[in-house]
């Protein structure tokens, strides 16, 4: 029973990738936000809207657009600057992280009990328990782990919403923080001389 299970979810997945690839591959979601500049130059197109537009696409990338958060908040520091960055950054990132711990809490753990059982799905929550909220902290606090995938996990944790949101309100801001200090660090090396090493060891 559980090897159907499996397999019925396994396609449903890779259909659900297909059909989102496609849509990435015909659009070419992926080229149009794959850089700063190319963030930048989107942006810079809507004026007055660009700081509403810049909170729904980091809403996004913590939730359905595969962009790595450091990419989003450094063209972000380079067209409003560290402060409202930090501001527009945190709207979005906050919102989107609670939506996908939702997610993680509505149907992850209904599809994990569906496919491994109640008692594995409980002797999981046993071997965690005490140490998912300082582990993933941890890792929220680094800017390369998904984004995504770490606020669906929590979802799976019995970790309650008020933890969450506490865990964001300290690792969020220190993430986004450290992410423009990094863009203002990484862009003033140059590209030759002393900053050649730099880059190497990069």
């Amino acid at each position: 029973r559980q090897l159907v299970r499996w397999m019925i979810c396994l396609s449903i997945f890779f259909a659900l990738i297909s059909v989102a690839y496609y849509l990435i591959y015909k659009y070419k979601l992926i080229s149009r936000f794959d850089s700063t500049e190319k963030i930048q130059a989107f942006l810079s197109k809507y004026g007055a809207y660009a700081g509403l537009i810049y909170v729904v696409i980091q809403f996004l990338q913590v939730t359905f657009i595969p962009v790595p958060a450091a990419v989003t908040t450094m063209a972000g520091g380079a067209i409003f600057g560290v402060w409202k960055t930090f501001i527009y950054s945190i709207i979005g990132i906050m919102a989107g992280s609670l939506f996908a711990f939702y997610l993680g809490r509505k149907y992850g753990t209904r599809l994990i009990v569906w496919l491994m059982g109640e008692r594995a799905y409980a002797k999981y929550l046993r071997v965690t328990d005490g140490k998912d909220k300082v582990v993933l902290t941890m890792m929220f606090l680094f800017p390369l782990f998904p984004d995504d995938l770490l606020c669906i996990a929590a979802g799976l944790t019995n970790m309650t919403y008020l933890q969450f949101f506490a865990i964001m309100a300290i690792a969020r801001p220190l993430n986004i923080l450290a992410m423009e200090g990094m863009f203002k660090g990484i862009s003033a090396i140059p590209l030759r001389g002393y900053g050649i090493p730099i880059w190497i060891a990069l």
